[in-house]
């Protein structure tokens, strides 16, 4: 249930570098940690705020009239400050229900966007799938030709330079994707925290219903009449 009570949270009064790479700004709101609002002081909220963590945590975030949420090492965020909001507060999720993971929201020309989990994707494993989902084609361009270039080695070499390249995109892939997309006018926008591909999607429609997602089907336009 949301509330309208006043609440002590944190506004981030000056963003460390970690937090701008997070996509956070000066003034954003800290309305909960963990997914939990809690009727806490505004001294035990900085104090929760400042205690180091080995993981990250989901942090609730507001700007605007727009909250969000994170996974972020809360004590690295940067100079903080107290502040008491008296707007209504989002309805959070059970994270004991749901693995949480960041997602890139990445902002490109003509209000596109596109997206990418932060951690490692599985099928980074199978190359070439990998680099046709993510449409990496120069990356598929390498991977087919040093392919090719294993052929006369034989099948022992071929297995040990596929195996290595499995590796190599499974960890590396992400960067290969912020590499294209940038390269292609995409900016960050914000990370998100989300358990899947479907909440974040929804998340955006509610944010920034002006995007259109990238690989999304072209809305054909509405046909005329002619006399």
């Amino acid at each position: 249930m949301s509330s309208s009570l006043p609440l002590p949270c944190v506004k981030l009064a000056s963003p460390s570098a970690y937090a701008k790479s997070l996509g956070l700004r000066r003034g954003d709101l800290v309305i909960a940690l963990d997914c939990k609002i809690n009727d806490l002081t505004d001294d035990q909220m900085m104090r929760l705020m400042r205690n180091g963590n080995e993981q990250p945590r989901p942090v609730t975030l507001r700007r605007g009239q727009d909250d969000w949420t994170v996974l972020c090492k809360s004590d690295q965020l940067g100079h903080l400050a107290r502040f008491i909001t008296d707007a209504p507060l989002p309805e959070l999720p059970d994270i004991r229900q749901q693995k949480l993971k960041n997602w890139d929201v990445l902002i490109g020309p003509n209000d596109i966007y596109d997206l990418q989990k932060q951690s490692p994707a599985l099928l980074g494993l199978i190359p070439p799938l990998y680099l046709i989902q993510m449409r990496l084609w120069t990356e598929l361009a390498v991977w087919a030709a040093l392919t090719l270039l294993c052929i006369p080695f034989g099948l022992i070499a071929a297995v040990v330079v596929q195996l290595l390249l499995a590796v190599y995109f499974w960890r590396k892939g992400p960067i290969h994707v912020r590499q294209d997309r940038s390269a292609r006018g995409f900016v960050l926008w914000r990370l998100v925290a989300a358990p899947n591909e479907t909440a974040i999607h929804s998340y955006i429609k509610t944010a920034r219903p002006d995007l259109q997602f990238v690989y999304a089907r072209p809305v054909p336009e509405p046909m005329t009449e002619t006399v």
